[in-house]
């Protein structure tokens, strides 16, 4: 079904090729022309890093030659789709009537024609020219390298994703870049035939989830794969959009997710760790500009039963102090009952969006203590770097640099993630700003690129990660887009340290029991000396979400300036525990 057209050039029993053997080294390199676009260019590298993982090595070059015979990817409008010729002297051309044809082809070699052996070879059992109109993936306006989808209205341009754990700024082509298509004006049904289209071209399903919609019944994700290729798919029903998502960098759930037995029983600690923020509401730009005068920062930790822990965000630059170091490497042992100086497992340390102040004390952990850390999974979904709006990549060069082989999620809406006992449900990412018409997307501001996170506990409560939402357009968006049985929650993190103000409705939505501040009390601000316009601001957001909050039902809050709360959480009864401050 995948190739209904395809014609095979030449016939009988072929010689396999060895592409690349175990021993890393390779007969072959791939070369793509100089007119290859970003998408293209980046499949392949992607592809070559993929091997590179599996302990294959195979070369990448540009229009050059090397060492060894040729895999060429080149396009000529002269055909029709794309085909693939195997040459006397062992090299090997991809040719597509465009980049996107060209693409599709690439995929062809490597997903079909291309198996591993048991010693983790790569050879080509058949080596035979094949050539395909490729008809399944053409649809006028369709920009992905993955069978077409045939109804509603295209966006007029590819998504460009951002990367993953490679590093964005000042670059286009790269093995982590990932690319999605927008489709507008349709629905649950035809979203379900493009999923099965997808089967019988060949993908398998790896995993799914529903969401209530606001209007128009449930939204719905799936993933699929294909060889190397993973897609993931989300359809939002209140706006009868569907995305489609090349992820070059994603593991898929199926190899992401861990479980371990347990039951509602279980008790899982959820802890607001606590930070050195400014008593009285004033920062750097008021002052000396030392670990004193901070107003943000966040640290969320989860401690499960199997003894790992879950970081969520991390920390301002101002509050990574030698002294803040140790004492989080000290209370990661207090928390999972290991013996000091012990290695310690985390499971996944989750960063909402790319500000300093939502990392940097857990990266100048992991630079201090990485050989006595097993960080098992990274997860984030950052947008394509914009110059302008706070976007840092610090996280990208520790984890990197640390953890070369950690696995890593670029998180998207509608997705749902088993980590041990707990679920984490994806409510909303930058892709929910895209427009479904052009596939851009203009942030107004830094915090726009914020992930909502919704954490589900084993007793069945739950926790909201808000990381620093915006309330008019992440907060806003989701709200009208999922049910209010989604968004409600035992556990609740003011977004943006308290300063995105959410309004009375807002938090009705939201209707939690505990409430996080990632801050002081805002009760000490403003400072009686230093009456600055900023504290002034600072101190009248916080003390309307805290008001709001409260009218919609909260009954305890929290300050993560005023010391470390520890939540445990069993069969729907929750203790809390309290220590100090570590300067």
């Amino acid at each position: 079904a995948l190739y209904a057209n395809k014609a095979i050039a030449t016939a009988g029993n072929v010689e396999p090729l060895v592409i690349a053997s175990a021993n890393s080294t390779s007969p072959y390199y791939i070369s793509y022309a100089s007119g290859a676009d970003t998408y293209l260019k980046s499949e392949i590298l992607s592809y070559a890093s993929k091997m590179s993982k599996q302990g294959t090595y195979i070369a990448t070059a540009v229009g050059t030659k090397s060492l060894g015979k040729p895999i060429t990817v080149t396009t000529n409008s002269g055909i029709t789709g794309w085909q693939i010729t195997f040459a006397a002297n062992g090299s090997i051309t991809v040719t597509g009537k465009n980049n996107l044809m060209a693409n599709n082809g690439f995929h062809y070699l490597v997903d079909t024609m291309m198996t591993r052996t048991s010693d983790g070879s790569y050879i080509i059992q058949n080596p035979t020219n094949v050539s395909n109109s490729a008809t399944a993936y053409t649809r006028s306006g369709w920009l992905l390298a993955a069978p077409a989808y045939e109804n509603g209205t295209l966006a007029s341009a590819l998504y460009d994703e951002g990367t993953g754990l490679a590093m964005d700024k000042g670059t286009t082509v790269n093995a982590e870049r990932s690319y999605g298509m927008y489709i507008r004006s349709t629905n649950a049904t035809q979203f379900n035939a493009y999923a099965s289209k997808l089967v019988s071209n060949g993908y398998t399903l790896d995993a799914s989830n529903s969401f209530a919609a606001k209007s128009n019944g449930s939204s719905l994700f799936k993933t699929y794969r294909k060889g190397t290729q993973v897609l993931f798919l989300y359809f939002d029903a209140t706006n009868s959009v569907v995305r489609v998502i090349d992820d070059l960098v994603s593991k898929p759930e199926s190899e992401f997710e861990y479980t371990f037995s347990y039951t509602s029983s279980t008790s899982t600690d959820l802890v607001l760790y606590g930070l050195k923020y400014n008593t009285q509401g004033y920062g750097p730009a008021e002052s000396n500009g030392d670990a004193n005068t901070a107003n943000n920062g966040a640290l969320i930790i989860i401690k499960q039963a199997d003894g790992s822990v879950m970081l969520i965000d991390g920390g301002l630059y101002l509050q990574g102090t030698d002294t803040a170091i140790e004492g989080l490497w000290s209370y990661l042992h207090t928390i999972t009952g290991k013996a000091a100086n012990a290695n310690i497992t985390v499971s996944c340390w989750y960063v909402s969006h790319p500000h300093t102040d939502h990392y940097y004390l857990v990266h100048a952990l992991l630079e201090k203590y990485h050989d006595k850390i097993d960080l098992q999974r990274v997860m984030f979904n950052f947008p394509k770097y914009v110059d302008d709006k706070g976007y840092q990549e610090d996280i990208r060069i520790a984890a990197r640099t640390y953890y070369p082989d950690v696995k890593f999620m670029k998180c998207h809406t509608g997705q749902s993630i088993q980590l041990g006992s707990i679920k984490l449900d994806v409510l909303a990412t930058h892709e929910d700003l895209v427009s479904a018409s052009t596939g851009t997307v203009s942030f107004e501001e830094g915090n726009d690129m914020t992930t909502m996170l919704r954490i589900t506990f084993p007793d069945g409560s739950r926790f909201m990660s808000m990381g620093d939402a915006t309330a008019d357009v992440v907060i806003a968006g989701a709200i009208s887009r999922l049910a209010a049985s989604e968004l409600s929650c035992k556990f609740f993190e003011v977004p943006h340290h308290g300063y995105n103000e959410l309004g009375s409705s807002q938090c009705s939505t939201f209707k939690p029991t505990y409430v996080f501040f990632p801050n002081a009390n805002y009760t000490n601000f403003p400072h009686p000396t230093i009456d600055t316009n900023n504290v002034k601001w600072r101190y009248r957001h916080c003390k309307n979400n805290h008001d709001y909050l409260q009218s919609a039902g909260a009954s305890n809050f929290y300050y993560a300036g005023s010391g470390t709360y520890r939540f445990t959480i069993a069969s729907g009864s929750v203790s809390v525990s309290t220590t100090s401050v570590v300067p």
